[in-house]
């Protein structure tokens, strides 16, 4: 069978990645899906002068580049000339197909659907609850419909998909019941990136995700924390919009609402938008360190920056104590703690810390795993296992656009 090139985007407010994939097989359960490519870009952004950093890979061999990208076309036009330099494709026209990621589809958008004009009219409608991400999700679709012309088959993926399990008791707000009927409820998300995590984290314990209590932390720039029972999701730290919740890279996640009144007066705002834009991006682990990585405030703690050191601290405290309130849905049981995303992956303290406050559940940290980042970070004899699932939801978008381009083919 000859292979089909299909593509996973997930195109952020400043930051483009894209991963290619080669696909074999007629249905999933003899697919082979073997990466041939994959391109990262941060920094993408009219308004800074700085170089967006560049990195494409195939196969074991990385390169790093630094170019002026003002947009998501910009982005778009460096990854074709980058995947046809390093031969992962020949030409634009190979990419056949494409799976988008969406953060926000509200009541509207819940399940994958085709990228056609129907679907972009209902990413804009839900727009207001996520201005940064459903604009930048737009975006990509429009600029791979323009800049790719093989394209036969197009397909958008929605964050809040994977939340429509949420019972109505777990998605009120205790305001006016006109307002959650109008739709001003929680929904969540990373859906996808907490979807992937439930599926593979119990496999490598051997573990049924069908059958248990599990509690997917997505942790990097942006931050959650989701409950999965029986494999569905039932909680989730976000809520109606992506600023609820932990606190993350620009974002104050949860805080007093009274705030927003002195946030207004003292930073001298005129309008309300001005206070939400400020919570969303000048505040979390930037507001309190100046320093919105997590890799960098990693860094300046260890030289005894105490801000740093006490964002750190502050963090993981904030993290498992979010985890404890979602234990919930569970009446307290918990089998399984899967982490994932740049700081869940790789940030061996932070999950030191969440899981020494967590032990007393009978979580027993294996510190040597833990330390080298291994995919099971727990002892043998711990009741709760704990594990960690490298995020790759560029995956999952590029298969199951795939699959349902053949079902749309057949």
């Amino acid at each position: 069978m000859v292979a089909t090139v299909s593509a996973g985007f997930n195109c952020g407010s400043s930051s483009v990645k894209i991963r290619l994939y080669k696909m074999r097989g007629d249905s999933e359960e003899n697919l082979k899906q073997d990466e041939i490519g994959y391109f990262l870009a941060e920094r993408v952004d009219k308004d800074l002068t700085d170089e967006a950093n560049i990195t494409y890979r195939r196969g074991n061999k990385e390169y790093k580049i630094r170019r002026k990208l003002k947009n998501h076309r910009d982005a778009f036009k460096v990854f074709l000339e980058l995947s046809t330099k390093y031969k992962s494709i020949k030409k634009a026209e190979d990419i056949k197909v494409g799976g988008h990621r969406v953060v926000m589809g509200g009541r509207d958008i819940i399940k994958p659907m085709e990228a056609n004009e129907g679907a972009l009219e209902l990413i804009a409608k839900n727009k207001k609850y996520a201005p940064l991400h459903n604009g930048a999700n737009q975006s990509g679709i429009e600029v791979s419909t323009k800049i790719l012309p093989g394209l036969e088959s197009q397909f958008i993926f929605c964050d809040t998909e994977f939340h429509k399990t949420i019972p109505d008791k777990a998605r009120l707000y205790f305001l006016p019941y006109d307002y959650f009927e109008g739709g001003y409820m929680a929904y969540g998300f990373h859906g996808t990136s907490h979807r992937v995590a439930s599926e593979e984290g119990p496999k490598i314990v051997g573990l049924d995700g069908r059958y248990i209590n599990q509690l997917t932390l997505h942790l990097g720039n942006g931050s959650s924390i989701c409950a999965v029972l029986n494999g569905k999701s039932v909680d989730n730290t976000m809520g109606l919009t992506p600023l609820e919740g932990l606190p993350m890279g620009t974002r104050s996640g949860d805080l007093d609402p009274s705030l927003v009144k002195y946030i207004y007066e003292r930073e001298g705002f005129t309008t309300i938008d001005e206070v939400v834009d400020f919570l969303n991006k000048e505040c979390g682990l930037k507001g309190v360190t100046g320093y919105s990585d997590m890799r960098e405030i990693i860094d300046k703690a260890a030289d005894g920056d105490e801000r740093c050191i006490l964002a750190r601290e502050a963090y993981a405290y904030r993290v498992a104590k979010a985890a404890y309130s979602l234990l919930t849905p569970f009446n307290g049981k918990l089998d399984l703690l899967v982490w994932t995303g740049g700081i869940g992956e790789n940030d061996h303290e932070t999950r030191r810390r969440v899981c020494h406050y967590m032990s007393g559940l009978g979580l027993e940290l294996n510190e040597d795993a833990n330390n080298q980042n291994k995919q099971i970070i727990t002892t043998p004899d711990s009741k709760i296992k704990s594990v960690i699932v490298p995020a790759n939801e560029e995956a999952y978008y590029a298969k199951h656009a795939y699959l349902m381009h053949l079902d749309k083919a057949a």
